[in-house]
């Protein structure tokens, strides 16, 4: 019995499991063996050339039998991707703490909000309580209410202490 394996495309061209019961697809296979496990053997290679490439494991009555991607590559893609997302994060953070204290209204407390944001995005993105992009998207909002939310506590307080002392001057 002849097996042969198909590559999934994104260009419509990949195999089909419809009507696949009536025979192999009209997709030309991108390898062939008599067995499974030289078939196997020869679809690791072919993943070692593309790793990309997603393979429908066939036999001759295009019954599929395995389906085989490249996890090594796919798993090191998707460690790039999050370490980029996380990298976006804090360069989103960083800046918006940088425009906070070049306003002048936060002061030191910006350095105080990036470190306090950080620390929020790696506790909520470790526990897995939410993925990158939604952990930074929280922190970002509350790093920037912060931000707003101190000049104006600074202020009320500021204005506490001058009543005070006005209060303190009638006396």
């Amino acid at each position: 019995m002849a097996f042969s394996a198909y590559q999934a495309r994104r260009d419509g061209t990949d195999f089909s499991f419809e009507g696949r019961d009536e025979g192999p697809s009209e997709a030309p296979p991108v390898v062939t063996a008599h067995s499974l496990e030289e078939l196997e053997r020869e679809a690791r290679a072919h993943l070692g050339k593309e790793p990309d490439a997603l393979l429908y494991l066939t036999d001759g009555d295009g019954r599929v039998h395995r389906i085989m991607i490249n996890e090594k590559h796919h798993a090191a893609r998707e460690w790039a991707e999050r370490r980029t997302v996380i990298s976006v994060a804090l360069l989103v953070i960083s800046v918006t703490c940088l425009i906070g204290a070049s306003a002048g209204l936060v002061g030191a407390w910006a350095l105080f909000g990036f470190v306090s944001a950080v620390a929020l995005d790696a506790l909520i993105v470790r526990s897995g309580f939410s993925n990158e992009i939604e952990g930074a998207v929280v922190c970002e909002i509350l790093l920037i209410l912060a931000l707003l939310l101190i000049p104006q506590l600074q202020r009320v307080r500021n204005t506490g202490t001058e009543q005070g002392a006005a209060a303190n001057d009638l006396r």
